[in-house]
Formats: structure tokens, sequence, C-alpha cells
């Protein structure tokens, strides 16, 4: 059995094509080497280096990954740099700074390590810059400037929040509310369109809900999803539609209480439509539910940070998947998911909402420091986080 470290780690076998001189190569994806798993990498192959004094390399674990003291050299950089940024993560488009050899480069080490630490310096930081596609501090006073779409129909329904006590960083966060409307629905929304859309992305954002929060059985909370390319409205309005491939899909990440079994705000869960979702009891094919196997419920009153991904499949195969991380914590990954049966469907569109079901009472959520990227983000760094609660 694969160890887990390895399996963390991502290690796929993969055919090496450099110079013909290694048919069998190692290569690691860097999205998922945190600084737990690379850690634990690096000390298995310290402690059998120094148990094998006379060997160049030792071979860690099942998986025969070559460790030297050079190799080592390139994970202490690589810890660095995963505490610079939290986690590295590039689009499969740039398989060359995707992956890293970790294996049988034998003479050519010195050459990598000169090459990676050049990636380190210079490339690195400006993937991740450069794989930003939307992003509001909330800093700029102008909503409409920002998003496509503003529903904050009354001062009381949400806008600029500038007091400190609930702005996570700088001078100004996102508050909405869904005000009390006597058991009916109520709604404090944002929006915005990236068309024609991406194949892979994440979005992060701190939040905190009011002490006081409490929806009563289920609410939506923020959301992403695809719509046609020659539509961008062709994954609105579906509320209990089951998608066939061709016209939407859509997942949010939503706290539930589920009838009251997890206290509020609820405990965070997807909520999504696909092809494959399972119908309710009533027949109707409402957004399903999938929790993490230790249901993480949000203290009220404190600042979290929130990062969702998700990543489209091949048409037709069952590839997609979805993921979400608390402060750094992925709590929830699920895999084999066909989004979409056409390249017609892409990731074009989000939503930030406080939305409640049934409104007995006023509901309110401030958002700060939202990116969505093509890249992993991680929370901020501990020195940016001025103003954080």
């Amino acid at each position: 059995m694969t160890p887990n470290c390895f399996e963390d780690a991502g290690l796929t076998q993969t055919q090496s094509s450099v110079k013909g001189k290694m048919p069998l190569r190692w290569q690691m994806d860097v999205w998922s080497l945190d600084l737990r798993t690379l850690q634990k990498i690096k000390k298995i192959g310290k402690q059998q280096l120094a148990n094998e004094k006379n060997r160049r390399s030792v071979s860690v674990g099942v998986w025969g990954i070559s460790v030297s003291p050079l190799t080592i050299l390139i994970m202490d950089v690589q810890l660095v740099l995963t505490a610079y940024n939290c986690k590295l993560h590039t689009s499969c488009k740039l398989p060359v700074i995707r992956t890293i050899s970790m294996a049988r480069l034998e003479s050519n080490f010195f050459p990598a390590c000169f090459f990676y630490l050049l990636l380190s310096a210079f490339i690195y930081p400006s993937i991740l810059k450069a794989g930003k596609i939307f992003a509001d501090d909330f800093e700029s006073g102008e909503l409409a400037g920002k998003w496509n779409q503003v529903n904050i129909r009354t001062p009381a329904h949400g806008g600029y929040e500038t007091n400190p006590e609930h702005v996570f960083s700088g001078r100004r966060s996102l508050r909405l509310t869904a005000v009390a409307n006597d058991g009916q629905s109520s709604v404090a929304q944002v929006q915005c369109w990236f068309m024609p859309g991406y194949d892979r992305l994440y979005y992060r954002w701190y939040a905190k809900f009011a002490p006081e929060f409490d929806e009563g059985n289920h609410m939506h909370w923020t959301m992403i999803g695809g719509s046609r390319t020659d539509d961008k409205y062709s994954g609105f309005g579906k509320a209990g539609i089951m998608p066939n491939g061709t016209d939407f899909f859509t997942t949010m990440l939503d706290p539930w209480r589920n009838w009251k079994k997890y206290p509020p705000p609820g405990a965070l869960c997807f909520a999504s439509s696909w092809p494959e979702m399972k119908p309710g009891r009533d027949s109707v094919h409402y957004s399903n539910h999938l929790l993490p196997e230790v249901p993480f419920v949000p203290e009220r009153g404190r600042w979290y940070c929130y990062e969702v991904m998700v990543g489209l499949n091949d048409p037709g195969q069952k590839n997609g998947e979805q993921a979400f991380w608390i402060d750094g914590k992925k709590l929830l990954h699920v895999k084999n998911l066909r989004w979409r049966d056409s390249d017609v469907l892409r990731l074009n569109f989000f939503w930030f909402a406080v939305y409640i079901h049934q409104a007995q009472q006023d509901n309110t959520c401030w958002y700060d420091d939202l990116v969505i990227s093509t890249v992993y983000l991680g929370p901020k760094a501990e020195a940016e986080n001025s103003g954080g609660n």
C-alpha cells in the first residue's frame, strides 16, 4: 500500500523523455505539496541517508523515490517557498513548472538545482500574480465598479463596513444582511461573470458570521458555476432542475443546519448540481449536499480563511473535482465528478450571498479579501493581516 505521505503529495508515475536517459521518472504535483507532506518526505530521506552513510542516494518508500543530499537541498528551497506562498500550484497548461522531478537526475543535479532556484526566484511569483482573474479587498468604495450585479436594496441589506471590529484587513469589508421577512425568503448578493470561462479555478476569501447568526435550517452563501459560453444566463433560474451536461452546473459552499442537527450557522458543505446528482424524496433535483467525514461548524463572531477549488472534467469523463480549505487545512476533496459533457460549459460566474429561505430574523455576514485565481492561494501571510480579528 502507498504510504499516506506520498499519496498526499500527489505522486504520479510518468514516462520521461529527457534525453532518453531516464526511462522512468517520478514527479510531484506542486499543488498538493504542502509543508507537512514535504517535511515527512525529507525526514524519511534524511534518516535513511544517515543510516546508510556509504550511499550517495537512498530509495524512499515503496515508490522508490531516490533521495540524495542535493535532493534534500531542493526540498529545503521548496519548504521556504511553500512557507512563503502557502502552497504552490500552477495550471495544467504549465507542465514544466507544475512538476518537480525528484528522482534519477544523477549528473543533472546541479543544473536542476540552479534551474529550480531560477524558477523559484522569478517565475513562481509572477505565476501566482498572473493567476488572479478577479479580486476585491473592498477598499475601492465602489461595488458597482467591480461587480456585474449588486443586489443590496437598502442600507439595511448591506454595503461597505468600516467598523474595525468587522473588517479583517484594511479599512473596509463587505457586509451582506438578509433582513427578517416574516419567514419568507430574503437575500443580499453581489455577482460577477468572467466569460467565456475557465476549466479550473480557486477562490479564497475571509468571512465572519454575526454572533447571533441563525438561518433556521438552510441558506445559500457562495456559488461558483458554469453557464454556456454562448449564453451567460443559462445557469440561472435552475433550482430543482438536474443539469444535462450542456446547459449548466453549480456548486455552493453553504452552512447547513440539517434540521437543527448542527448548531448555527451550520456545518459547511458543498451544495452541488451536476448531471449525476440524486433527486430528493419529492423527486425534485435540489442541490446535493456533500460534507466532510468530520463536519466543521464555523464559530460565529470569528474570522476564517475559506478557499474553494473546482476543476472541470474532460467532456464526458468522470475526472472533475472540487475541494475546500479552512484556514489552509483541506477538509473535503470530492473527485470523479462529471460536471459537463461539452466544453461549451466552463466556470464563468460567481456570487457572494446571504440568502435565507425562511427569514425570521436579520442575519449578517462580513466578507473581505476575495481573490479568484487559476492557482491555489492559501491564507494571507501573517504580516499582511493588519486589522485581522
